[in-house]
C-alpha cells in the first residue's frame, strides 16, 4: 500500500509533508520574530556589533529555522526508504507474475500428459482449484483439499457403522445425501461442477449381475439396497481419489490420500451375485455365483480391514 504522506512515485520535492514542515517552521520562526519586535527596543546598527546583537536577540527563531535542516534530512531518509520498499514490491509483483505463468504453463504440460481431458474441466481450472495462491507466489495445494479428501475416505468407515442387518434395507437418504456431497466437493478439483449428475446414480447404487450380458431383471432386483449403493459409492472413492491423486502428484509434497487397502483390495466385480438357485455362464461353461447375502458378508468384511488398516 503506497504511503498517504509519503508517496513513491513522486520527487521529494513535490510531497506535500516537506513543504508543510517547511511553511510551518517560517511561519513559527516569523511570529516569534514579530514578537520579539513588538516587545524588544531596537535600532538600526550595520556595525560588527549590531549584527551580534541581532544574532543574540533572534536566537530562539533562528534556532527554530536550523530545525529545517535536520527534519528535511530525515524526511528525505524516510522517502528514500518508501521508494526502495516500493521498487521491492514491484520486483516481488513481477517475479510472482512470472513465476505463476511458469508454473500454469508447466502444470497445461504435465495434465495434458495425463490424458484427462475427458473427465475434467482442463488443466487451467484444475490448476485454479488446486493452487488457489498461486498469484500470490504461493505453490501449496489447496488447504481446503485434504480436509475434503479425509471427509471422503471417512465413508467406508460410516458404511461399516450403519451397516444393516437387514440387507434389504437401503442406505438413509440423509446419510447418502451427505456421502455424494462430498464426493462431489471431491471431484470439484478437477470437474467443474462436480459429479452432481450422478445423484440418481448413487441412490440406485451398482449393477450386481455376474452375467456378461446384463440381467435387466438382476439389475432391478438389487436396486436401492445397501450393498449396491454403498459399491457405487466406494468405487467414486477410489476413480476420484486415483484421479486427483494422479493430478496432484505434480507438486513434490503430495502422498497419495487413498487408503491403500481399499485401493488394492476392492474389486467392484467381486461382489457380483446371482439369487439361490440360479446359475452364470461364462462362455460356455456354467458357473455358480455367490449369493446376495454372501456379498454383503464379503463386502462387510472388506469394510473392516479397511478400516482396521486405517486405523
Amino acid at each position: 500500500m503506497k504511503s498517504e504522506w509519503f508517496n513513491p512515485e513522486k520527487s521529494f520535492l513535490h510531497l506535500r509533508i516537506v513543504w508543510s514542515v517547511i511553511c510551518s517552521l517560517l511561519i513559527v520562526a516569523s511570529g516569534v520574530s514579530w514578537i520579539i519586535i513588538a516587545n524588544t527596543p531596537l535600532a538600526w546598527d550595520l556595525s560588527s556589533n549590531g549584527f551580534n546583537d541581532f544574532i543574540s536577540i533572534f536566537r530562539f527563531p533562528l534556532g527554530i529555522l536550523t530545525l529545517i535542516i535536520p527534519i528535511v534530512a530525515l524526511l528525505a531518509a524516510n522517502h528514500r526508504s518508501e521508494q526502495t520498499k516500493e521498487q521491492i514490491r514491484v520486483t516481488a509483483d513481477q517475479n510472482n507474475f512470472a513465476n505463476y505463468y511458469k508454473h500454469l504453463e508447466e502444470f497445461v504440460k504435465y495434465v495434458d500428459k495425463q490424458e484427462c481431458a475427458e473427465y475434467t474441466s482442463g488443466a487451467r481450472y484444475i490448476h485454479k482449484m488446486l493452487y488457489p495462491d498461486a498469484q500470490l507466489g504461493r505453490y501449496d495445494l489447496c488447504k481446503n483439499l485434504k480436509k475434503t479428501w479425509t471427509l471422503a475416505n471417512d465413508i467406508p468407515k460410516e458404511l461399516l457403522a450403519t451397516y444393516p442387518s437387514n440387507y434389504k434395507d437401503g442406505i438413509n437418504d440423509d446419510d447418502l445425501d451427505i456421502y455424494v456431497d462430498r464426493l462431489v466437493a471431491l471431484s470439484s478439483y478437477f470437474l467443474e461442477g462436480g459429479l452432481k449428475e450422478k445423484r440418481k446414480t448413487y441412490k440406485e447404487g451398482a449393477d450386481l449381475s455376474s452375467n456378461p450380458i446384463p440381467n435387466i431383471s438382476m439389475a432391478d432386483r438389487y436396486k436401492n439396497m445397501y450393498l449396491p449403493q454403498s459399491i457405487e459409492l466406494i468405487s467414486s472413492i477410489k476413480r476420484i481419489s486415483g484421479r486427483l491423486d494422479q493430478l496432484c502428484k505434480f507438486s513434490v509434497d503430495h502422498s497419495p490420500q487413498l487408503n491403500e487397502w481399499l485401493n488394492h483390495k476392492f474389486v467392484r466385480g467381486h461382489y457380483h451375485v446371482v439369487a439361490k438357485g440360479e446359475v452364470t455362464y461364462s462362455g460356455s461353461a456354467e458357473k455358480v455365483g455367490q449369493t446376495f447375502e454372501q456379498s454383503n458378508e464379503k463386502f462387510k468384511e472388506l469394510l473392516v480391514q479397511v478400516y482396521d488398516n486405517a486405523a
